[in-house]
């Protein structure tokens, strides 16, 4: 798997698997969760964007030098065994409850103090198992909706309500055994965790979540700005005695950079904050080998 972080015009290339001279991999970073596994069974990747010489970590946020808007594009797939279980989740007190479900990326606070699960990040996951990618703040307090600029809004929970985020409402569902692209652009703006935030997400080039309102308590106890990502099928509350088949995730070419990033359409987020649409490119870039 070929990761990269990208910051003022430096790129750096993490080893997450083999390499390839091309910067495409032979193999992929992959995720397996087990038949009666817990939580965290799958294991997860995380990696700050940058190192500088000095031991510090640069950042994310209004005022920093690498600016306040924070890009990323990622691709994944998904076997059928892991987008079809009905996972089922158990409370600390062992009864069966909701799973929130289960995530895919995690971009949050830089070194030392940025962690993973506080007021500084942004999640990616499919929430409460409705099969379409989600995003969410603040540990689930801030609440990016479900695919809402689309029109694909709340609409049940569980795998029982999938039926119900379809192509006809204009939800985009995960698609198994398929690589798919993931792009992001998450633009921190006004003060300290207002409401004022924007986050951005394409799904395949085509614009899923627009969020206007994010907040994110930067500069504090949580990090200076955003600087840091995770990959993992973290999955709250899942149960360890669960019997379902072994699942299956596999990650390629992580970009994190402070410029945008072409899609896998030919177009690129839009570089400002006045809109939300892609703008086209000439160039079109291709998806990972499966």
């Amino acid at each position: 798997m070929s990761a990269y972080s990208e910051l003022a015009g430096r790129m750096t290339k993490h080893r997450m698997g083999a390499l390839c001279c091309t910067g495409r991999c032979i193999r992929h970073q992959k995720f397996t969760i087990p038949n009666n596994s817990g939580p965290d069974s799958g294991g997860y990747f995380s990696e700050p964007f940058k190192r500088n010489p000095d031991g510090t970590f640069p950042y994310i946020a209004p005022g920093s030098s690498s600016g306040n808007i924070l890009y990323f594009q990622f691709y994944e797939k998904f076997d059928s065994n892991f987008l079809t279980t009905d996972f089922q989740c158990r409370d600390g007190a062992g009864a069966l409850t909701a799973c929130a479900g289960w995530k895919q990326a995690i971009w949050y606070g830089n070194p030392p103090n940025g962690s993973s699960s506080s007021g500084l990040e942004s999640t990616m996951y499919d929430g409460y198992q409705r099969g379409v990618p989600q995003m969410y703040g603040q540990q689930g307090f801030d609440d990016y909706g479900v695919q809402d600029v689309t029109g694909c809004t709340y609409a049940g929970s569980g795998v029982a309500s999938q039926p119900n985020y379809s192509s006809s409402r204009n939800c985009v569902r995960y698609v198994p055994d398929q690589w798919m692209e993931f792009t992001g652009r998450i633009e921190i703006r006004g003060t300290p965790g207002a409401p004022a935030s924007r986050v951005q997400l394409w799904v395949d080039g085509h614009l899923v979540i627009d969020y206007g309102n994010a907040k994110f308590n930067w500069g504090a106890a949580d990090g200076n700005g955003f600087g840091q990502f995770l990959l993992s099928p973290y999955h709250t509350n899942k149960d360890p005695n669960q019997g379902h088949p072994d699942g299956h995730e596999w990650y390629d070419d992580v970009v994190v950079s402070t410029g945008p990033i072409p899609m896998v359409t030919g177009a690129v987020p839009t570089p400002d904050s006045t809109g939300a649409s892609p703008r086209p490119m000439s160039a079109s870039p291709s998806a990972p080998s499966s």
